[in-house]
């Protein structure tokens, strides 16, 4: 294992690398559910979807040789702790649909110069990591598949993933959410090889890299802060910039008005309350812990994509409870 050095700038490459690709493709979760929800587009689903599908193989891979150890991670929650997940992760997605993105991409519009995503970023750490001081610690463990099996189905769930993806003619013109994809994928699989110093073993995973660091950042004691996972969310930031001042998109952004700044507030609170309670965000819990086959991803995407829907059919109704309505389609 690489020392801290190492690991840290492991964490800024990757990071770099995931942001700039971010940057360049508008690869975004809210921006996914949102084209399909109201424009029938599935490039950016399907380009999220291709994401999974490398960091599925790549980390199995991984596992299989020694590399990555998938054993001590904290995705393979009991039974018991499953509705904690679903209820944090409707709750999240709601917050990401208010604030126009999850963590990744406030992060990279961050790098890119929007001051009410960094004021969201701040709101998320504070609360996620208030959250986690509270709430049950995820155990090491608990429901995963056997990893026998884990490696026979990779393949075939990747290969299906691929194909969806790929028999889209529409995506595949588009090399930046093909390749973005790829990229991305890539990444979140290399991850796993660095993510296991000081026992933060959680691979990507954003919105629990923000939290403990923002809960350990108070104490001073720097043995506490996720090396690899700070380098990583700087890196993002860092990678965005380098992108967005290349291509001269940088830009300033800042609140239109006060209901702007509501909706970010709120948002961003959702997010670090909800992520947290979640154990990660579209992106940890979406992609890394996804890559693992273990179970807490598969209910907190389900949360995470009900919340989502339901936040941008609020934002057209205007109220929350209109925006049930319109899921539903009740009249």
């Amino acid at each position: 294992m690489a020392g801290p050095w190492g690991i840290g700038i492991a964490g800024l490459l990757l990071g770099g690398i995931v942001g700039a690709v971010a940057q360049l493709s508008n690869f975004c979760s809210v921006g996914a559910v949102a084209d399909i929800v109201l424009a029938g587009d599935w490039r950016r689903a399907r380009s999220w979807m291709m994401a999974l599908a490398v960091a599925l193989l790549g980390t199995q891979i991984l596992s299989a040789i020694g590399v990555a150890d998938l054993s001590r991670t904290p995705y393979g929650l009991p039974a018991s702790r499953w509705a904690w997940v679903a209820a944090g992760s409707i709750a999240f997605g709601y917050g990401m649909s208010l604030a126009g993105g999850c963590v990744q991409r406030a992060l990279v519009r961050t790098g890119a110069g929007s001051i009410k995503s960094l004021l969201t970023l701040v709101l998320i750490a504070v609360a996620a990591a208030l959250t986690l001081a509270i709430a049950p610690s995820p155990a090491e463990g608990g429901v995963t598949l056997p990893a026998r099996f884990a490696f026979s189905l990779v393949g075939p769930a990747a290969l299906v993933l691929i194909v969806f993806c790929l028999k889209d003619r529409w995506f595949r013109e588009s090399p930046a959410h093909l390749w973005g994809g790829v990229a991305i994928g890539l990444a979140v699989s290399a991850a796993w090889i660095f993510s296991q110093s000081q026992g933060f073993n959680i691979g990507l995973n954003l919105l629990l890299h923000l939290g403990v660091t923002a809960l350990a950042a108070p104490s001073g004691v720097t043995g506490t802060i996720p090396v690899f996972g700070f380098c990583a969310l700087v890196g993002i930031a860092g990678g965005s910039g380098i992108v967005a001042a290349a291509r001269g998109d940088l830009a300033f952004d800042r609140f239109a008005d006060r209901s702007d700044v509501e909706r970010h507030v709120v948002g961003g609170l959702l997010m670090g309350v909800g992520g947290a309670m979640a154990y990660g965000c579209t992106f940890g819990q979406g992609l890394a812990a996804f890559s693992t086959l273990s179970a807490s991803p598969l209910i907190a995407v389900t949360g995470m994509l009900v919340g989502c829907v339901w936040g941008i059919r609020a934002l057209e109704a205007g109220t929350p409870w209109g925006g049930l309505r319109l899921v539903f389609r009740a009249r």
